[in-house]
This record gives structure tokens, sequence and C-alpha cells, in this order.
């Protein structure tokens, strides 16, 4: 989505298994994330960023279980995050210490620039935080009462699901050559059979359906199922911009 960082609560997840071997199949995928979860990017300050990450995290009692506890991406360095929970094995005399110092959750950088709490960042979240799912007050009041603020269009989202399979497309793209690697057959276009035998020969895997056609539909631009070298150059470039 192009943003700064993703927020996402912990209700939307199932970690339910370790995936030891590294690979991690369609369906296993799909029974971690089992919701429809629906991706929006919306401007939010950095202040209300911050206040709803700690909310979300501080709120309530320390052993109780939190579905609107928010994971953040790894650009943002949390300091001293919160790790609560009957199962977490967390310290209840360290978290309160920490708690009254006023210390937990607080955003010490994004991307690597220091945090600025009155910068405007641009923030993917699941759109029905936006609507007071899980009640993060900070979040919901701020949506509630900045008339400035520019809402998604109802359906101008994308389920988390399919952003885990872009950016498994895009990591695999990056790793299968230039242009000609892939075109066998010298005809100036990728065609699916061609982007499964090289993946193939790179990585030494089949690929799902599912994945496949997410690779095709990453740089098919004209969406005839074919990639021409102008729309592979073209798309590979804004991939990695």
């Amino acid at each position: 989505l192009g943003t700064d960082l993703a927020l996402l609560n912990g209700s939307s997840i199932k970690a339910e298994s370790d995936f030891d071997s590294g690979l991690v199949h369609y369906s296993e995928l799909m029974r971690a994330l089992p919701f429809p979860t629906k991706m929006v990017s919306i401007y939010l300050p950095g202040s209300i960023i911050e206040a709803s990450i700690r909310y979300s995290r501080q709120s309530g009692d320390f052993f109780d279980q939190k579905k609107g506890f928010l994971q953040v991406d790894f650009g943002v360095n949390l300091e001293n995050p919160s790790v609560t929970g009957k199962f977490s094995g967390a310290d209840l005399t360290s978290y309160e210490s920490l708690l009254d110092a006023n210390k937990l959750d607080r955003i010490a950088s994004i991307n690597g620039e220091r945090f600025d709490p009155n910068k405007k960042y641009f923030v993917a979240l699941p759109r029905n935080l936006l609507k007071g799912f899980c009640n993060i007050e900070p979040l919901v009041e701020y949506v509630l009462n900045d008339k400035t603020i520019e809402m998604p269009e109802h359906d101008s989202y994308v389920p988390a699901i399919q952003l885990i399979l872009r950016q498994c497309a895009k990591n695999i793209w990056n790793r299968l050559g230039d242009f000609e690697s892939i075109d066998k057959d010298g005809d100036n276009l990728i065609t699916r059979a061609e982007i499964k035998e090289r993946v193939k020969e790179i990585l030494n895997q089949e690929l799902s359906g599912t994945l496949l056609d997410e690779l095709v539909f990453t740089l098919d631009a004209d969406r005839d199922g074919r990639i021409s070298k102008e729309e592979f150059l073209k798309m590979k470039a804004n991939l990695n911009s």
C-alpha cells in the first residue's frame, strides 16, 4: 500500500502454528488469517498512532486477552513494548513499574527516522478499527472529531492475505533475474509457464497456482496474461521504489 507503517489488531491473526521449515502453504496462510481483514490506508498524526498503540495494549486487566492489541511492522521501533496476558510469561511487577513511569510502548523511530508526534504518517490498518471495532478510543475519537480527515472510500481496501501474497510475489520477482533469463523462447513475452519454470530453476520450488497468479498479476499491467519487456521493466521499478 506504499505506507509509512502498518498496524494490525491481534485478533486478526490465529497464531496457533509454527512454520519451522520457512515454507507456508496457502491453506496454512488462510488458517492463520481466517477473517476478511480489509486493509486501508489513511494519514494519522504520530501522537494518535502512539496513543492508539498504548491504549490497545495497556487498557484492561494485565492478564486479559486483548483482541485489539495493536501489532506494528518491523519498521516501527517501540521502546519497552508491552507483553501481557496469562500465557505470555511476562512479569507483572516490571510491567506495572514501567507503566507507572509512563515508559511503555513509546515509539522511538519509524523506518529509521526519529519519531515525530506532530507529523502525519501514512498508515495501513484494518478498516473496521476506524469504525470502532475493538474500541481503541484515541483512534475512534480522532476519526469522529477531526473533520479534515480523508476517510477511505467504501470499496478501497485490500485483504490482508492479498498483501502478503503481493509481498511474496515481489520477493520472488527480485530473485528471478532479468527479462531474458525468464523469457526462455525469446519472443519478448513472459508467460505463466516460463515463470513457473524459472522459479523451479532458481528456487527449486513448485509454486501454488494462487501465488503463480499473483506473480503474473503483479507485473501484467494490461491483464492479457503475459508480461512484455516494457511491463517487466516498468513494474519492477515500481515494486522496488
